[in-house]
């Protein structure tokens, strides 16, 4: 772990105030660059993923005009463009919005009262949850 990705973590674990949510290192080696994730649930694959590069330099030559990305794994399902920017406090406090986001929806239960899904879809129709 590089000390930039640490000090990221860090920082995101510092000001995130849901006491469920823990940033980690979720860096891979096949990645262009370093990220932080906070994971729910690994076997529904439940996730925020804030990658980061160390600098500009570096995002350029991999091909990437911002620093920062977040990515967005509901129930297995990718969302890879969720965010970009080269303002990190922008990048970690909107990683921590979508965060708390996600686990506010993963805490409601599966099917209503009204036999729709968490995510709006009738039961018959559901294929998400």
């Amino acid at each position: 772990m590089t000390h930039y990705i640490t000090q990221l973590k860090d920082d995101a674990n510092a000001i995130t105030e849901h006491p469920n949510i823990e940033w980690i290192d979720s860096s891979y080696h096949n990645d262009a660059c370093a990220s932080i994730m906070a994971e729910f649930d690994d076997m529904a694959e439940n996730y925020v993923q804030l990658f980061a590069f160390e600098n500009i330099e570096e995002a350029k030559a991999e091909g990437f005009d911002e620093i920062y990305a977040i990515t967005i794994c509901r129930d297995g399902s990718r969302d890879y463009a969720g965010f970009m920017t080269n303002d990190r406090d922008e990048a970690i406090n909107k990683a921590i919005k979508l965060a708390n986001e996600m686990q506010a929806d993963l805490l409601k239960p599966y099917f209503d009262s009204d036999d729709v899904c968490r995510n709006g879809k009738p039961i018959a129709e559901c294929v998400c949850c």
